[in-house]
């Protein structure tokens, strides 16, 4: 009898979260999921969990598009800086004269449905990264990069620590975000998210 949340968590909690995994790509024993309420609730907590004042992040957007607002203004909440490049060989150049960031954000298709290209996503995942650099993947529109461009789900494109795709952008889910990342930052930020309400609720589940 699900008479609420609670009773329905308790039974189905954990059920849908190795299909979010199975769904991008990742793998079971290094990555974890977490249902969140919208891809905007998931790039809110992971960036302002993981980014401190003073860290540089690196925005790679396709051409004519941009990194979405919802990456952007939890960037400047959390006092960080973001400096946005739109091809690899802008990324790079900046990667080599100023150093690794903290954080690569990487945007392959934009709001305005702009698109990297697969070459210059993979050659942007293997750039020499610091100790403590990240990278951050908003694939909200996955399945159009999947259906479309006839390219890999996320985690098969290569060294990813965090991503987040969309249930309802492009395929019939409900609104919410499928956030998957490295286990151990995964338990770190999904505990601030069900600290603030940010878990996806029992209709999205269904």
């Amino acid at each position: 009898d699900l008479t609420s949340h609670v009773p329905f968590f308790a039974r189905f909690e954990g059920h849908t979260e190795p299909l979010a995994l199975k769904h991008m790509g990742a793998d079971a024993q290094k990555h974890q999921a977490l249902i969140l309420n919208r891809v905007s609730a998931a790039s809110f907590i992971a960036l302002t969990t993981i980014l401190k004042a003073g860290d540089v992040v690196y925005g790679f957007a396709p051409t004519g598009g941009v990194t979405h607002p919802s990456a952007v203004r939890p960037i400047a909440m959390a006092g960080a800086t973001l400096e946005q490049y739109h091809t690899y060989a802008d990324l790079e150049k900046a990667w080599t004269q100023k150093g690794a960031p903290r954080l690569l954000l990487i945007t392959p298709i934009s709001a305005s449905k702009k698109h990297i290209p697969y070459d210059e996503f993979q050659r942007a995942l293997t750039l020499p990264r610091a100790a403590n650099t990240l990278v951050y993947v908003d694939d909200a529109h996955m399945a159009s990069r999947i259906a479309f461009f006839d390219e890999p789900r996320t985690f098969q494109v290569g060294a990813i620590d965090l991503a987040v795709c969309s249930a309802d952008k492009h395929v019939a889910g409900p609104r919410a975000g499928v956030f998957v990342g490295r286990k151990d930052l995964v338990t770190e930020i999904g505990s601030r998210a069900y600290e603030l309400g940010l878990e996806a609720q029992a209709g999205q589940y269904v």
